[in-house]
């Protein structure tokens, strides 16, 4: 069986789909069923997507910042649509897969991963650029595609009552953790905690972008009504780039900052994300809607105990092995918080049950499953 994967998700820093992507490149070179394994960047075709991470950062940058994107966004797909007919004809016979809701005009069979549908359901959480390209660029990828895989059971129910996707055409294939995400020691962590300021397992982290989705300003009220000896004790570390329609936010977290209560970390690396993970009291995952949530999940491989909310798929992966909290309830929140960073016994009782739950899920399993579907359609 012959595939060619899209990899233009992949590039520095990684988004949670560009990890994903980059995790799939990796483990299909190793499937036994696939007999030739090809990759598709920006229309061409390319070996090693490895080096798609070097130098991205300036790139990736300039991207989030280019004017006029809508039409710079059609002019370049319509630049790699032309580049891709160059190769068409080296493809003929290849599964496609895009792993990221919208397809490229090639003819055969075709695979979409779709991970969840907050531009539909929260089309206020995305910049209206988003929206535009998805509105024109989705109906035609679900359209064409032969299998659309998801992450979780719940966004794949989401596409058959929502959008008509018969249940035959949709596969769910939950993502993985790497293998690094396991728990260090404090020694081990000991060079990126003070790197970054941060102490041994005395702050409570999130690390997702700062967007609306992922409920912060609840989060940071919740935290803020918290009693003060609790947040001295366990400051909350912010790790993630700044989003979109962040600015009550900011304005919150520089207070919180003033006051030794709170750190802004930033874009947090790859290397670093275990150390940072490990030495953490607890993490916080209030999202208003996750299509899987890996972050949560990576969270729990490193034995850290995990507060996250009820909505959507969350509860699905992470079972009972989360203190789980209603997202838009403030006062549920600072509640879920405080058991868990008030009571060391609840989090040993909650490190256990995360390691055991994010151990079924490897990204192995992933791609094996994803060949599946694969496998359904040549």
């Amino acid at each position: 069986m012959k595939v060619v994967l899209e990899v233009d998700p992949i590039s520095a820093p990684l988004t949670g789909i560009g990890r994903y992507t980059l995790a799939l490149a990796r483990e299909l070179r190793h499937e036994p069923r696939v007999s030739e394994l090809r990759f598709l960047h920006r229309g061409r075709l390319i070996d090693n997507p490895e080096r798609l991470l070097a130098g991205g950062q300036a790139a990736a940058l300039a991207r989030r910042h280019l004017p006029l994107r809508s039409l710079a966004r059609r002019v370049y797909r319509g630049f790699n649509g032309w580049r891709l007919r160059q190769q068409a004809r080296a493809l003929r016979g290849f599964i496609y897969h895009s792993p990221n809701y919208t397809l490229l005009p090639l003819e055969g069979r075709s695979v979409v991963t779709v991970h969840d549908l907050s531009f539909l359901r929260y089309p206020e959480f995305h910049p209206a650029e988003r929206i535009a390209f998805l509105a024109r660029e989705f109906p035609k990828a679900l359209a064409r595609a032969d299998q659309v895989i998801t992450d979780s059971a719940y966004v794949a129910e989401e596409i058959r009552a929502r959008l008509g996707v018969p249940r035959e055409r949709l596969s769910v294939v939950p993502l993985g953790v790497d293998p690094v995400f396991r728990p260090h020691t404090e020694a081990a962590c000991a060079a990126t905690l003070h790197r970054l300021g941060l102490r041994w397992r005395g702050y409570l982290l999130i690390v997702a972008t700062i967007e609306p989705r992922k409920n912060f300003e609840r989060l940071l009220a919740a935290f803020a009504s918290l009693p003060a000896p609790l947040r001295r004790a366990f400051p909350l570390a912010v790790a993630g780039s700044a989003g979109w329609r962040t600015a009550q936010v900011h304005q919150t977290l520089s207070r919180l900052e003033a006051a030794g209560e709170a750190m802004a970390l930033g874009y947090v690396d790859e290397d670093s994300l275990p150390q940072v993970y490990s030495g953490a009291a607890a993490f916080a995952f209030p999202s208003l809607y996750e299509g899987f949530g890996l972050p949560a999940l990576e969270a729990m491989a490193c034995g850290t105990p995990v507060v996250a909310s009820s909505a959507s798929a969350l509860a699905e992966v992470l079972g009972e092995a989360a203190e789980i909290i209603e997202p838009e309830s403030v006062a549920s929140i600072a509640q879920g918080l405080a058991r868990v960073l008030d009571d060391p016994q609840r989090q040993a009782a909650l490190s256990g049950l995360g390691r055991a739950q994010a151990a079924g899920f490897t990204w192995a399993r992933c791609a094996r499953q994803t060949v599946d579907v694969y496998t359904r359609i040549a």
